[in-house]
């Protein structure tokens, strides 16, 4: 089995983060929010502490460690203080699992039935999905 999330390097040292749906439910109830409500909150700047705080613990605890050791590690991280240094690793997170990773690119290869590679069906066509005969009203200038 591959190890889920991204390998990230913080205050608390080098561990993986990710957030599936068991923690992210987890965060949805801590927060009394949606994930993309705090993502709002994150990237607009009118965070909670716990925001970031649960969103960092929980990561750690989707990312592989167990519950004892990712309260630890939260509590004597991002509860030191320097609250705002944490706020970027937060919102990646959340990112993260939300809108996948930035360097995973479509049409690269996945795991197909078996041992057998296979790409995406938008890489076969050549990238993106076919959008013919949706022209914009923007590109009919002068019509």
């Amino acid at each position: 089995m591959s190890e889920i999330g991204s390998l990230k390097v913080w205050r608390g040292g080098e561990h993986r983060f990710a957030l599936p749906i068991g923690p992210m439910r987890a965060l949805e109830k801590a927060r009394d929010a949606g994930p993309n409500w705090i993502m709002s909150r994150l990237i607009s700047g009118q965070w909670f502490i716990d925001d970031v705080y649960e969103v960092i613990r929980l990561g750690l605890i989707g990312g592989g460690l167990d519950e004892k050791e990712a309260r630890k590690l939260a509590d004597e991280n991002v509860g030191y203080q320097h609250y705002y240094e944490h706020v970027p690793l937060a919102t990646e997170i959340l990112k993260n699992a939300l809108m996948g990773e930035a360097d995973d690119p479509v049409g690269e290869l996945v795991p197909g039935e078996g041992d057998a590679m296979t790409r995406s069906p938008e890489a076969k066509r050549g990238g993106r999905p076919s959008t013919r005969g949706q022209g914009s009203q923007a590109s009919r200038r002068g019509t």
